[in-house]
């Protein structure tokens, strides 16, 4: 049985019949191309040679003790033409291989568990603009970058919950959950007094200048008369 074929000339390849095993195995060249889906001289070249859809090649990676504990391969969903997905494995104590990560031949990535980011995420389109979701002191924020400056925050969420916007809030109907009598919709603006609109502690509805003692301003009653306060 050959082991080992040696071919002679100019090409120098070698072929084993069965596994190569060593310390390290090393491609050194001189490739001077800056398109990285070009063809390489220098590479590791995996090759599949059954025509079967779905088959697949991968890397395998083993413990100490011999167990496949992670894979990095390809599947060949059309085997005879190029669809091919690549796809990652992970494997936990008690567990068996388990695939964790594929990105499809149309580029769309699915991760099967928690996706964490260390700092911020965001979205980009082929413009360079982005909106961004980032923490910042432990608060969450939504910005906008138009390709060469970022907006101030447009949406952000405190640690106690609480939401703020940065421009118009839309959508075709607006409710507050009243839990209780100071619940409601709050307006503010710098150097007028704050009022609420909210539901009252009876029927009605109810206009309330928080500023001036929380007065009553204004209160609908359930038979639709109204009461104001001066």
């Amino acid at each position: 049985i050959d082991a080992l074929t040696l071919d002679m000339s100019a090409a120098g390849k070698a072929t084993f019949n069965a596994e190569a095993n060593g310390p390290a195995f090393k491609a050194v060249g001189s490739n001077t191309s800056t398109n990285v889906t070009s063809s390489s001289d220098y590479a590791l070249r995996l090759q599949n040679t059954s025509d079967t859809d779905g088959n697949f090649i991968s890397i395998d990676f083993f413990n100490s003790t011999g167990y496949i504990t992670g894979r990095i391969g390809a599947e060949f969903q059309d085997a005879g033409d190029r669809n091919t997905d690549l796809y990652f494995c992970t494997r936990a104590n008690s567990g068996s291989l388990t695939e964790a990560f594929r990105i499809d031949s149309s580029q769309n990535a699915t991760f099967e568990g928690n996706v964490v980011s260390k700092d911020t995420f965001y979205l980009q389109n082929a413009s360079g603009n982005r909106w961004q979701m980032l923490f910042d002191t432990n608060a969450f924020n939504l910005r906008y970058y138009n390709g060469s400056s970022w907006s101030a925050d447009a949406f952000a969420i405190d640690t106690s919950n609480n939401a703020t916007f940065a421009g118009i809030v839309q959508s075709p109907v607006h409710t507050a959950a009243q839990s209780s009598y100071t619940d409601g919709y709050r307006l503010t603006r710098s150097g007028h007094d704050s009022y609420r609109i909210c539901l009252g502690n009876s029927e009605g509805l109810r206009i309330v200048n928080e500023t001036d003692s929380s007065r009553e301003e204004l209160a609908f009653a359930g038979n639709g008369n109204a009461t104001f306060s001066g």
